[in-house]
């Protein structure tokens, strides 16, 4: 498909985190999930868990660790800002507020079924469904009269072909992400809680 498809991306919050997560310093408004993310990705990932999902934090790592593995063994869900990025050439549509990560499944299902999907407000990206195609556009033109012309927007087509090819690769990204960067990164902190960790991550997010 060249330059154009769909991102699993998380996006970034710096507030007063722990010495043994390696945060950047370049403040990054988000990263796509893939096996090739850093260090540092994996560190804001982690970070995002323990904040959207007020699991408690403290200066060791493992005792952190172990927290998030009980919070997620007593919990029905879990929570990550982020979500969809459709992308063609330097075009980025991404997630906005109130949209979550762990939403990218169904936001899958819904544009597979031709239903409506939630992207986020403020702006409101919106998927219109053509015959053979889908249009994604940056913000909700139809109900914002404010928005106007439609060349003050952007929008991307897909084929339903791309997008069979693109939510495909989409979870085999967030798998690759997963079990390599992420796995990895685990290992690092808290050997002992790692491996239930990642098992407990991937049941709510594949």
């Amino acid at each position: 498909m060249g330059d154009k498809g769909i991102k699993a991306v998380s996006t970034s919050i710096y507030i007063n985190a722990p010495s043994w997560l390696e945060i950047p310093n370049g403040n990054t408004s988000y990263f796509e999930l893939s096996k090739n993310a850093t260090k540092e990705n994996v560190d804001l990932f982690l970070f995002s868990l323990f904040i959207y999902n007020d699991i408690p934090l403290s200066d060791n790592s493992s005792s952190s660790i172990s927290n998030m593995c009980y919070h997620f063994n007593t919990t029905n869900g879990v929570a990550l800002g982020g979500g969809l990025m459709f992308f063609e050439g330097a075009k980025r549509i991404l997630p906005s507020c109130c949209c979550g990560l762990e939403q990218w499944a169904e936001i899958v299902d819904n544009i597979s079924h031709k239903k409506e999907v939630w992207l986020g407000h403020d702006p409101t990206p919106i998927v219109v469904y053509q015959e053979d195609s889908i249009l994604v556009w940056s913000n909700d033109y139809r109900e914002k009269a404010h928005i106007e012309p439609k060349s003050d927007l952007i929008n991307i087509e897909f084929s339903r072909t791309d997008l069979e090819y693109c939510f495909a690769q989409l979870k085999t990204d967030i798998r690759e992400f997963l079990e390599i960067p992420f796995s990895k990164r685990l290992n690092e902190l808290d050997k002992i809680n790692s491996d239930r960790l990642l098992s407990v991550v991937m049941k709510w997010l594949l």
